[in-house]
């Protein structure tokens, strides 16, 4: 019994005489659905606001300063001292910094299970059976889990920019580094694709999410505490001197990011807040070291993922 309102009885498609486009961007529709799948998820975005929480007490912190210059007196010309020796800078490196352990649980989140759960529920056979080629899948689950961390990194960062911007430019705002806001932009776009690659390295080697999460969770806190023990070493012993010392106090993933954008920003240990104290006992690293780290560990893991992602049903 047919159907003429149905569409198989629909033969149009018959006479299109237009031009059949080849589908060479087939790693959006993977990476739009690793995207959607992240945002949807709340712990994303709590891990969002917790991750600029430096930004945030900057940002009441200057507020204060406002209005106690409005108010006058004494506490004016301290409120606007303080302000003037603010390094804008060294804000944002701190900021970066800090959002570290939350940037780590936003590609924990986003990438853990990218490739896990598809091992798990044999969907390699099915995303490689159709014309989508191996790189097409890789860069459609990089870009998956990329573009949700830079988002972390960026928005309170940015956020922050914008404020900055807008309210303190007479303080030394822009004046004091036009290219600030382009270096910020690299120091996330490294450090994100940084994460993308190391999580999605891990997530090949597994057949289940929560093995790859408890995995990259590991080897965070393992290499982190290199970074704590060298920071006490060098505070017991204040000397921070030796390439040695740098050296292992950058051996971890946040510690590679840090140093990084160290590098980019051109600080080495810069004051907290309203210019007291110093938030880092080791100078910058060496950017052979900072940048061979970065890029060599994220080609590692990729070309683990790359021989990790095959189309191959064993059947004994």
């Amino acid at each position: 019994m047919s159907n003429a309102a149905g569409p198989i009885a629909d033969l149009s498609y018959r006479t299109y005489g237009g031009i059949l486009q080849p589908p060479t961007q087939r790693w959006k529709v993977i990476a739009r659905e690793g995207i959607r799948r992240t945002f949807k998820n709340k712990w994303y975005w709590w891990c969002l606001l917790f991750g600029g929480w430096y930004f945030g007490v900057m940002t009441i912190a200057l507020f204060v300063v406002d209005q106690l210059m409005q108010s006058g007196g004494r506490d004016a010309q301290q409120a606007l001292s303080r302000l003037g020796a603010i390094n804008w800078s060294a804000q944002f490196l701190h900021g970066f910094s800090y959002g570290q352990l939350f940037f780590m649980f936003v590609a924990m989140i986003a990438g853990a299970g990218a490739i896990a759960n598809d091992n798990r529920a044999n969907a390699l056979l099915v995303y490689l059976s159709k014309p989508c080629t191996k790189k097409d899948y890789l860069i459609g689950k990089w870009v998956g889990v990329f573009i949700p961390v830079v988002t972390a990194m960026l928005l309170p960062a940015l956020i922050f920019y914008l404020y900055g911007a807008l309210n303190y430019r007479d303080y030394g705002f822009l004046a004091d580094d036009p290219w600030l806001i382009l270096r910020v932009l690299l120091i996330a776009g490294l450090a994100s694709a940084f994460h993308a690659s190391l999580v999605l390295g891990v997530s090949s080697l597994f057949n289940q999410g929560r093995m790859a999460n408890m995995t990259y969770v590991g080897v965070y806190f393992i290499t982190y505490m290199v970074t704590v023990v060298i920071g006490i070493i060098v505070e017991t012993t204040h000397s921070a001197s030796g390439w040695l010392t740098q050296s292992l106090f950058y051996c971890s993933i946040d510690g590679v990011n840090i140093g990084v954008a160290k590098i980019i920003l051109n600080l080495d240990s810069p004051p907290l807040f309203m210019g007291g104290g110093n938030g880092f006992s080791v100078d910058r690293p060496s950017p052979i070291l900072a940048f061979g780290l970065l890029f060599g560990l994220s080609a590692i893991a990729l070309r683990l993922v790359w021989k990790r992602v095959r189309a191959v049903e064993v059947v004994g």
